[in-house]
């Protein structure tokens, strides 16, 4: 009885232990800052262990990118080997073009500008990496950049896909075409290069990458629209109401994406 008793004014006497409501239980002290300390090394357990882990991912991947990949022979800076964040950033503000023309200027025609890219500048590659019989696949840009609803012939990338639709366009594109292709495409560079001086002798102020694009539909319709029944090319540089029409149709995404797609 005398325990029974003992016990009971412990548990109900404040001036000796005070208590701490908890829902509707009651704890002592010593128990509350033991769960909150099991509680706190948990945490500080777990975070460990995540950054651990995190170090030592990126660690291993550094030290593959860096001294096991396949491309760790060619010459390049440390930076773009070990990830893309420098080609992220340095593409965002449009200077892609101003740093690979500098990285190969400092490390001549093969430069590793990824940790799985490289930059080529040796003109004698070209029939290697683009030609018809070449087995590189296109990278994955092609199809990011592009946001085509589905891949056209420019930006498929699957091999023997590219290869079967590729067929219809041989013949288009063989050396002999290519070559009666020069005269009409040569016409429209001279075009361009008259409204060029047109703008130089007004003083007019112009877009050149818009004009540029200009020429590009004019060459497409007189290489793959001129016919008996049209006679000539029907999209001028100098047709100010097709330019119109052009920036309209650009004006509108949906129109075109669907006109791109449509013309591959």
């Amino acid at each position: 009885m005398a325990i029974l008793s003992t016990s009971v004014a412990i548990w109900t006497n404040k001036d000796i232990f005070s208590s701490f409501q908890l829902g509707a239980i009651n704890i002592f002290p010593a128990a509350q800052f033991l769960a909150i300390y099991v509680s706190t090394l948990r945490q500080v357990h777990v975070k460990a262990v995540g950054i651990y882990f995190l170090t030592s991912f990126s660690i291993s991947i550094g030290f593959y990118r860096l001294f096991l990949n396949p491309l760790k022979a060619f010459p390049g800076d440390i930076l773009p080997a070990l990830t893309k964040w420098q080609s992220f950033w340095i593409a965002k503000d449009g200077r892609t073009h101003h740093f690979l023309w500098e990285q190969h200027k400092r490390h001549g025609d093969y430069v590793r500008v990824g940790p799985n890219e490289l930059s080529v500048s040796d003109v004698n590659a070209l029939p290697y990496i683009h030609g018809a019989k070449s087995k590189f696949s296109k990278g994955p840009w092609y199809w990011k950049a592009l946001n085509e609803p589905s891949p056209g012939l420019f930006s498929m990338q699957d091999y023997n896909q590219h290869k079967l639709r590729r067929k219809v366009w041989d013949t288009a594109f063989n050396p002999q075409a290519l070559k009666a292709y020069e005269p009409r495409i040569m016409n429209a560079i001279g075009t361009l290069c008259k409204r060029l001086d047109e703008f130089s002798r007004t003083g007019e102020v112009i877009d050149f990458s818009v004009w540029t694009e200009y020429m590009a539909f004019d060459i497409m319709g007189d290489l793959g629209f001129v016919s008996p029944k049209f006679g000539r090319p029907f999209w001028k540089i100098s047709d100010k109401s097709f330019q119109r029409e052009i920036l309209s149709t650009w004006s509108t995404p949906a129109r075109a994406t669907s006109m791109s797609t449509s013309s591959t």
